[in-house]
């Protein structure tokens, strides 16, 4: 049977290729989506975590990025990476005391079109892996869109979602709240300093594979029954 959201995504990921400019994202659009019928064990996957001064993707600033790659079900920490964004402004106060981030140190990182061309790159024919995917989304998608003037078509998972369904006797219906570290919590993995782009990225990996060992599907579940979903 013929997987529509599939097949409507990648007429889309086609239009964009024509619209974007020679580059990245262009690169980045050149690959197809994975199908929903993907075996974990044959994905490749893109752990993503931003650090932002606010909320807002239309007003606040990227600080910083950070992504760990797996693949075959496994982490690879050797394709690991992490960069400090220069932010063009101050960064409000009231998000330093979170990242820890301040202005003097984000003034060293690279500029943003340069980080979001290395990070397309890196995601470029795989999925984003992100905990409450939309903070990342949206904010990549509003840089494409000043940078590129066309936004990517991703596909992705998020463990905010796969882990806030988990089956009646799953341990996560025992967490209170849906929060990164805490859900980490039910499975005993380590904890990390919190509000880091590259540890955020790693524990969100390994949370994923700790819920799909659990279920005993660590390798054979399939994409579709992560719940990846195709956003543009």
């Amino acid at each position: 049977m013929k997987d529509l959201q599939h097949i409507l995504a990648e007429r889309q990921r086609r239009q964009r290729l024509k619209q974007a400019p020679e580059g990245a994202l262009a690169r980045f659009l050149a690959s197809p989506l994975p199908a929903r019928e993907m075996r974990l064990r044959d994905a490749q996957l893109v752990a993503t975590d931003f650090e932002t001064g606010g909320l807002d993707p239309a007003r606040d600033a990227l600080l910083s990025m950070g992504c760990v790659p797996l693949e075959n079900a496994g982490i690879r920490l050797g394709g690991a990476w992490h960069t400090l964004i220069a932010p063009g402004g101050d960064i409000p106060a009231g998000s330093v005391r979170f990242h820890k981030i301040t202005d003097s140190e984000a003034q060293g990182g690279l500029g943003i079109k340069a980080a979001v061309d290395t990070l397309l790159d890196k995601l470029s024919g795989r999925i984003m892996l992100a905990h409450h995917a939309r903070t990342e989304t949206g904010f990549l998608f509003t840089q494409c869109e000043r940078i590129y003037g066309v936004r990517p078509v991703l596909a992705v998972l998020d463990t905010l979602s796969i882990c806030s369904n988990a089956p009646p006797d799953h341990p996560l219906r025992k967490v209170e709240n849906r929060r990164l570290f805490t859900l980490r919590d039910a499975f005993k993995l380590p904890q990390y300093p919190a509000h880091h782009a590259l540890y955020d990225a790693l524990s969100t990996a390994e949370l994923l594979l700790a819920h799909c060992s659990y279920l005993n599907k660590s390798m054979d579940t399939t994409l579709k029954t992560l719940q990846i979903k195709y956003i543009s």
